[in-house]
């Protein structure tokens, strides 16, 4: 129902009111004076006709005050008091519709401030109305309060309980509501540009198409969110709570997520380019089409992640884990993988021309002929999952390459340079190829050598 709705419902309900008590009041007359006529067998004198009159006239002032009375028990009383610039609130007794009504004569009354940062509704009146949402076992008609549009450019409302509100379409640009509790709010097409939601709580909210652009939802709890087709670029969500949440066409551009944790977030055909997602976790995220061009992943945890078609060209995942992850079709074009664990992972049909593999996992990764991988490292990958035809690794080139339990036994290593390779636990054995001083150093560094 709509604030002009009930406007017009309450307009009605006082007509109704007014005319009862017109219709009690000419009954009365009609009742009493034939009553007084007959009394007085149609003789009555002047003076008890004027006294009757009196009567009436006192019983009607008494009726009156008793409406009045009855109607203002059950009204919201709203004082605003001026001190210092600070409004008050008094309440008894509230409705939806008051509420509304309220808040929009507070946004009309600062029109013209909105360049003001304390503009719009001032942040403890907005506390004090909008936090008693919560207690909806006593007034359930408060459950979802309803903003809609509303212009709240530069409000102060850090820590304001406004769950259950409706925001859609509203302006929040520049507002402060760091630590405010927003579960379940509806702000879909909201203005939330610089926005600064550190620490807030914004569980199970639709957030879907807002403009957050270089807002700050830093260590904020956006789980199970909508954020789908929003604008996040060059914000800043360190350490945020994204998990289950809904960033399909989002733009994250820039945006800074180091730390965040995006467990099971839906990140189909989300952008990401030159992002900041060191340490965050993206176990089991869907990720599809995601864009990740340029974007730091150290040691990011993308374990089980749906990365099918993903674009992470020049992409950093120093020390990165995608074990068992979904990289199919997938571009690693010049990706640093240094240290990157991909044992599991399926890279059928992707492009890792030019990425770097330095001691990069590569057990049990799948691989088809339409993958396309530099020749050192496909070597790499077939010495470790037993696809090397024939025994002559003469002068391959293994430095840097992860050969943790390789099995190189019989194999000829003339000239191969094995220097800073991972070789522990690598079996060794009736190699051509091998100098004493180099089989000393080899076990040194976790070798077996079968003799």
């Amino acid at each position: 129902m709509t604030i002009a709705d009930r406007d017009r419902g309450d307009f009605e309900n006082q007509a109704k009111g007014k005319l009862f008590f017109l219709v009690k009041f000419m009954t009365m007359i009609a009742v009493f004076l034939p009553l007084l006529l007959w009394l007085m067998k149609g003789d009555a004198p002047a003076l008890v006709m004027g006294m009757c009159l009196f009567l009436i006239t006192v019983l009607v002032i008494f009726l009156l005050k008793f409406q009045y009375s009855q109607e203002s028990s059950t009204q919201l009383c709203v004082s605003q008091v001026q001190d210092r610039g600070e409004n008050s609130l008094k309440y008894n007794h509230f409705t939806q519709s008051n509420i509304e009504n309220f808040a929009l004569s507070h946004f009309e009354n600062n029109a013209d401030n909105h360049k003001n940062t304390e503009s719009g509704l001032n942040r403890n009146l907005l506390d004090q109305i909008l936090s008693l949402s919560s207690l909806t076992d006593s007034y359930p008609e408060t459950n979802s309060i309803s903003l809609i549009l509303a212009d709240l450019e530069n409000a102060q409302l850090a820590g304001a309980n406004l769950n259950n509100i409706y925001l859609s379409g509203s302006k929040l640009n520049g507002a402060n509501l760091s630590f405010a509790q927003l579960e379940n709010a509806n702000l879909s097409g909201a203005n939330l540009q610089k926005i600064n939601l550190s620490f807030a709580n914004l569980s199970k909210a639709n957030v879907s198409s807002v403009n957050l652009k270089e807002a700050n939802l830093s260590k904020a709890n956006l789980n199970a969110v909508n954020l789908s087709k929003a604008n996040l670029a060059h914000a800043i969500l360190l350490e945020v709570n994204l998990d289950n949440a809904n960033l399909t066409d989002a733009n994250l551009f820039g945006a800074e997520l180091n730390h965040a944790s995006l467990k099971g977030a839906y990140l189909w055909n989300t952008n990401l380019d030159n992002s900041q997602l060191d340490h965050s976790d993206f176990r089991n995220a869907y990720m599809n089409s995601t864009k990740l061009n340029q974007a730091s992943l150290q040691e990011a945890i993308l374990q089980s992640a749906k990365l099918t078609e993903a674009k992470f060209k020049n992409a950093n995942l120093r020390n990165a884990n995608l074990s068992n992850a979904q990289l199919e079709a997938a571009n690693l074009m010049n990706a640093n993988l240094e240290g990157a664990n991909l044992e599991g992972a399926n890279l059928e049909g992707a492009n890792l021309e030019g990425a770097n593999l330095d001691r990069a996992k590569l057990k049990f990764v799948k691989i088809n002929q339409a993958t396309k991988l530099d020749r050192k490292w496909l070597v790499v990958w077939q010495i470790l999952n037993g696809k090397y035809e024939g025994k002559d690794l003469t002068s391959v080139n293994f430095e840097y390459a992860n050969l943790e339990d390789a099995d190189l036994r019989g194999f000829d290593l003339t000239n191969a340079k094995l220097n800073h390779a991972n070789v522990l636990n690598t079996w060794l054995g009736w190699n051509a190829g091998i100098s004493e001083e180099m089989k000393i150093d080899l076990k040194k560094r976790g070798a077996v050598f079968e003799e």
